[in-house]
């Protein structure tokens, strides 16, 4: 026999909806396929090259990264020239891969906009350092 709990003894946390784990996946796995489907397919890519934009925003930062730690530095669309050595970014050393991962993964899980820190301007998270919260 279970004993009722009165509803001022109830836990704050029963009040939070359960996270859908199959939506959660279901929604990843749409969204990561979409992402490599932009970025691999030969067609979309003469229209828009997201990895070669992000390749060279990559390489125009770290080469300005660089220059401002007094390294001698030029860059050429991928390719970074140091005094010693080039180094040539290619597709899987750009980390476009990881920055996909962490975005799908973002935009798949099931919260609302209006409960996220970035939504409203101002509102501070207890997950961020310095807040008050």
């Amino acid at each position: 026999m279970k004993k009722k709990i009165p509803k001022s003894k109830k836990l704050k946390s029963d009040n939070i909806p359960k996270i859908s784990i199959r939506r959660f996946i279901i929604t990843y796995l749409i969204l990561m396929a979409g992402f490599f489907f932009i970025i691999g397919f030969t067609p979309l890519q003469k229209i828009v090259d997201v990895n070669g934009m992000y390749t060279r925003g990559v390489v125009l930062i770290t080469s300005e990264i660089l220059t401002a730690l007094h390294i001698p530095t030029t860059c050429n669309g991928s390719i970074i020239h140091l005094p010693s050595i080039s180094l040539d970014v290619r597709f899987g050393c750009n980390g476009l891969e990881a920055v996909m991962i962490y975005s799908v993964a973002v935009l798949a899980f099931p919260a609302t906009w209006r409960k996220t820190p970035l939504h409203r301007p101002g509102s501070r998270s207890s997950h961020f350092p310095g807040s008050s919260d």
